[in-house]
């Protein structure tokens, strides 16, 4: 049977910090943290990567204000757990995530809204090579009003 050697994805090449493992149940390790995990292969010890990363973490610091011009709201992301994969963007959605709207460059954000002084409520999420994390419990914010 296969044995492995995990290593935590923030310290992959800290040995103090290997665990092995004797089967592929890969036990010990710590809910929401990211591993590294090796194959060792019989009998020669030398080993394949396999990867172990998972989408982000739900975003849980995060703001949704008003913004300074008419119809504008300011949102600002406070990275989460990536994973064990970098994070290449993030998203949000004013309907609950059936339309999603890509944010480009870095967080703080201002974004456009269609009407000033209305309410508008907001999930948003992260995303990494793997796939995007889970949208964040909603936030609801009043666009700028207009001049």
């Amino acid at each position: 049977m296969a044995k492995y050697i995990t290593f935590p994805a923030s310290a992959p090449t800290d040995i103090s910090q290997a665990k092995f493992h004797a089967s592929e149940s890969l036990s010990g390790l710590t809910n929401g943290t990211s591993y590294i995990a090796y194959r060792l292969s019989e009998p020669s010890g030398s080993f394949t990567p396999q990867s172990t990363a998972t989408a982000p973490l739900q975003i849980t610091d995060w703001t949704w204000a008003t913004g300074l011009a008419a119809n504008q709201i300011a949102l600002a992301i406070t990275a989460p757990g990536n994973g064990g994969s970098a994070i290449t963007g993030y998203e949000y959605s004013l309907d609950g995530g059936t339309t999603v709207v890509a944010l480009t460059g870095a967080s703080p954000w201002v974004l456009p809204m269609a009407a000033a002084g209305t309410s508008y409520s907001a999930v948003v999420r992260a995303r990494n090579a793997v796939g995007a994390g889970p949208w964040s419990a909603s936030k609801t914010a009043t666009s700028g009003a207009a001049a």
